[in-house]
């Protein structure tokens, strides 16, 4: 009988440029006040559960999020380039608002189809979904009866989550990801399934979250 294995699927922190509104995307800002009390809350909510491995993005706030749970376990953190958040090109450092009013067709697109989204000097949506789910199916298939952390961002997490709910890329639309949620992918019998969804329990406790 195959061993169950256990994936936690985080959005990192609040960062600095969540607090204001501004679509980062590739770009590198650090966790804000609140982002570093969330991945503490997170770290704190996961403390006792067996981390086998965590993975992380490489950009700094998914690291700093994954840091604070992998010092409480001992565990290195394993930077993985296709958990990367989308690449929003010339998006990035704006607000929806100035987004809308600038490039209004492909942010029409991007609401309405994804699955079609070319970003203005960016990523296409299915470059990012092909990357994530090579990420994500690699870590899978290596982690068969292990519990792992896996850090990510906004819309490679619910590439995933669509994926594993065997949903098109245009769902991803429809489901929420607060910063420094879990959601929870388990796989038993070679099938996986979502057990936990966007928790943010662990998050009550703090002010402003």
């Amino acid at each position: 009988m195959e061993a169950m294995s256990i994936f936690y699927l985080v959005r990192h922190g609040q960062s600095t440029w969540n607090q204001i509104g501004r679509i980062q995307g590739k770009q590198d800002p650090p966790l804000s006040t609140l982002g570093r009390r969330q991945a503490m809350a997170l770290a704190d909510a996961l403390k006792h559960e067996p981390l086998d491995v965590v993975y992380s993005s490489p950009q700094r706030r998914a690291r700093m999020t994954a840091e604070a749970v992998a010092s409480d376990h001992n565990l290195p953190i394993q930077i993985v380039e296709g958990l990367a958040e989308i690449d929003h090109g010339f998006w990035e450092g704006l607000t929806e608002a100035e987004i809308q009013s600038r490039f209004a067709i492909s942010f029409y697109t991007w609401l309405r189809r994804p699955s079609q989204t070319l970003m203005p000097g960016g990523e296409h949506t299915l470059a990012v979904q092909q990357r994530v789910l090579d990420a994500w199916r690699e870590i899978v298939q290596r982690h068969e009866g292990n519990h792992a952390l896996i850090v990510s961002h906004d819309i490679p997490i619910k590439v995933i989550i669509a994926d594993v709910l065997h949903l098109s890329l245009d769902s991803i639309g429809h489901f929420v990801l607060d910063n420094a949620a879990i959601s929870v992918v388990q796989k038993a019998e070679g099938e996986l399934q979502i057990v936990r969804l966007n928790d943010r329990c662990h998050l009550q406790v703090i002010s402003g979250a």
